[in-house]
This record gives C-alpha cells, structure tokens and sequence, in this order.
C-alpha cells in the first residue's frame, strides 16, 4: 500500500510519519483491497487551545474512495480516531459486499452446510 504523508503548514518528524504509516498499514489487514492513502496533517497554535491537530485520510479502495477527518489536541491522537473512523467505514463497506450477508443469508448459510458434508 502506498501512503503519501503531508504537512499542512507542519513539521513533519520521522515518528510521526512512521506512527501513521504502521496505522495506516493495519488497515490492510481488515480490507485487502486497499490501494493507496493520502493524509494530510495539520497542527494548529492557539492561546485558547494550546494545540490542535487535524488529520485528513483520503483511503484509495476499489469502488468509491474513503475520506475520514478528525480533530484532536495531538497529531498521534488525530491520526488515532481517523483510523478508528476508517475502519469502522472498511467494515461496514466489507458488509456490503460481503456475498453471505444480504436478503437470504441464513438460507444461503443452511445450503453451503447441507452440502458442504461429506457423505460416507
């Protein structure tokens, strides 16, 4: 899977690129399908709000694209909830495609067990 990692107006350290690309990288183990990933990080400095972090995921998958944004006061935490957001969106795009889940599932399920027996 390919991850370009960018900075809004942010430095970029060594760790926070390799923390977001092991996230990133665990996302692959929930969908196989996964392309590519393009984030964009951005830490904002405020007297009201001491920092504020904002991580943008746009998940390249086949099909529609995947796009998860979240807010935090730290980077590793925003790239946190955005993992959280994406997997939570893989699954429920996993579901939807998934040939067992649907209007006759259960049936279908009782067939392939009917079948799938061995007669001896």
């Amino acid at each position: 899977m390919k991850i370009n990692i960018t900075g809004h107006e942010t430095v970029l350290t060594p760790e926070i690129k390799k923390y977001t690309e092991t996230k990133l990288n665990k996302l692959c183990k929930h969908y196989k399908q996964v392309l590519g990933a393009d984030v964009v990080l951005e830490a904002k400095h405020s007297k009201i709000e001491k920092t504020l972090a904002t991580a943008k995921v746009l998940l390249k998958i086949k099909g529609q694209d995947l796009v998860a944004t979240a807010k935090a006061k730290t980077i590793f935490a925003a790239v946190d909830e955005t993992e959280r957001k994406l997997v939570s969106q893989l699954e429920r795009d996993k579901a939807k495609h998934d040939v067992t889940q649907g209007k006759f599932a259960r049936s279908k399920n009782l067939i392939r067990k009917f079948f799938s027996k061995d007669e001896r």
